[in-house]
Parts: C-alpha cells; structure tokens; sequence
C-alpha cells in the first residue's frame, strides 16, 4: 500500500512551475515519510508491538496521499483557468496593440491630410491674391486701352483737320481771347492752337516718354510747341510745372494737362469728336483696310451686318 501511494503521488505530481512546486515539496516530504514507515514496517516484523501505530501510520498516509491528489487536481484546474485567462489578456493586448497602430496609422494620415490643407489653403491665398492682382491689372489695362483708343481718336482727328482747307484745330478767335494770366493763359494758348490736351501733350512730349519734368516742360513749350510762354504767362516753367502737377507726383501726363482747367479746354479747344472721325482714326490697316474688313464681315454674315457684327469689327 506505501508503494501504491508513492507510485500514486508521484504520478499526479508532475514536476511544473508555478503554484505545483509547493506540492512538489510536499510530495518529496510524504515520500520520505513512506520511507520512515518503511522502516519502521520491517523493525516491526522484528518488534510486533509496534503493528498498531503501522497500520495508523499507514492511514494517516493515505489519507494524506488523497488530500495531496485532490489538491493537486484542483491546483492544476486553477493553472487551467490561468491559462485561459492569461490566453484572453494576451488577445485582449494583441487587439488593443492593433487598435493602438491602427489609431497611430489614422492619426498619421490626419497630420498628412492637415499639412496638405495648409498647403492648399496657402496656394489658394496665393492665388486669391494672384487673381486679384490680375482684376487690377486687368481693370488698369482697360483704363489704358480707352485712354490709347481716345487718344487714337484725337489723333486721327487733328490730322483730318489739320489737312482741311481751314486747317483749323482749337478756337482762334481773337475777339473771345481773354487777358488771362499765368496757367489759364497756357492753357488757352495750348488749346486754341491745339485742339486737345493730347494733341498739346503730344508736341511737349519731345522724347516720347509719355511723362514731363519741369526742364522737359520748358523746352516742349518753347521748341515744341512754339509757345513764349513766359511772356504769355509771366511765369517759369517750376511754376507751370507745379500747377499742372496736381497729384504731386513729380512728373506730368496727358491727363494731367488735360485735368487742368477743363473748362478752358472745352471752351478754346476742338469741337467734339464725330463718330466719322472716330471710325477714320481706327487701325484699319490691321485688318488690310477699312473696306477688306467690311466685305469679310458681310461675307460671313450672309451679305447681312448687324450692329454686334460691326461693332466686333
């Protein structure tokens, strides 16, 4: 029975890690106590008085060997359980680790998808500011192009009139001249002789440059123009220059000459445009003249022109 309860205990007693190998010690303590028994077993076929407390000893063993069995049976049921607790925190982490790369993967795509939203929203301001810059120098283009078409027309104007058989451009009669003094005198002067600020301007303007100073005003009056104007108006050409310099820019322009007292310009100058001069003065040329652009516009309107039409043209 002592080697049954050994062979026993140490079947159900693997050697394990973990709460089995305070068993283990006790396993190893029962053996040495079946060994003791043992002993004692066979000094009592030499001493029949101790049979009695054998066979207790021998129960006592058992009893203990059941209870050692049993506890190990409930001791590797509890490693079980473990087992399969440590198994669900293991998947538990494997998934809290997937969820937690997964969250770092989306949080790199925001800060990816944020930089590119500041990159778009600083080339939209960049061309926000583009357009802009284009709306202005768009509008200024047009501002110029009716300013140049004007200009255009004047031009055309002056030479169809000054080719007349009066050859006459601003009002030169003598008997409406007035006693004027200083800038209303240049003015008079200029328009009754030139008709337009731009046709003036354009005698003043000696190099071309489309702006005067001071000195390039002195000598576009007197060797340009032809004017005295220091017996005219009494004054130097600094001070004609600063009264027609309104803007205090430091040069002059043709709508500066022409800003100056429009009243007198209007009154000596040129009678107004008609829409006959304004057609003869258009670059006809560019289109191989005048009469080639109108028979291309009625050949490709069916021999008919409407106003649309004839104002592309």
């Amino acid at each position: 029975e002592a080697s049954r309860g050994r062979a026993s205990a140490a079947t159900a007693v693997p050697v394990e890690q973990g709460p089995l190998r305070a068993l283990q010690k006790e396993v190893q303590r029962f053996r040495k106590e079946l060994d003791r028994l043992e002993s004692k077993e066979q000094q009592r076929r030499l001493d029949p008085r101790e049979e009695d407390d054998i066979e207790e000893a021998r129960r006592d063993a058992q009893k203990t060997a059941e209870e050692l069995t049993a506890r190990s049976v409930r001791l590797k049921q509890s490693e079980a359980a473990l087992e399969r607790q440590r198994a669900q925190v293991r998947a538990k982490a494997e998934e809290a680790s997937l969820k937690k790369l997964e969250a770092s993967t989306q949080k790199a795509e925001c800060q990816r998808i944020q930089g590119e939203i500041i990159e778009l929203q600083g080339e939209e301001r960049t061309t926000l500011g583009r357009a802009q810059q284009l709306e202005r120098e768009a509008a200024s283009l047009a501002k110029a192009y009716e300013r140049h078409k004007e200009t255009c027309f004047v031009y055309g104007a002056a030479i169809l009139r000054s080719s007349g058989p009066t050859s006459k451009l601003g009002n030169q009669d003598l008997e409406r001249r007035s006693l004027r003094r200083g800038v209303d005198a240049l003015i008079e002067t200029l328009a009754s002789r030139f008709g337009w600020p731009e046709v003036a301007f354009l005698r003043l303007d000696r190099r071309g440059s489309g702006r005067l100073g001071a000195q390039e005003l002195r000598m576009g009056l007197l060797i340009g123009a032809g004017v005295d104007f220091p017996a005219i108006t009494g004054l130097t050409a600094e001070a004609l220059f600063s009264a027609i310099d309104w803007r205090s820019a430091g040069f002059i322009t043709a709508a500066d000459l022409a800003a100056c007292r429009p009243d007198i310009w209007r009154e000596f100058g040129a009678a107004a445009l008609e829409v006959e001069e304004k057609v003869r003065a258009l670059p006809w040329l560019a289109l191989g003249g005048a009469r080639k652009a109108f028979q291309d516009a009625l050949s490709s309107q069916n021999s008919s022109l409407k106003w649309s039409d004839f104002e592309m043209v």
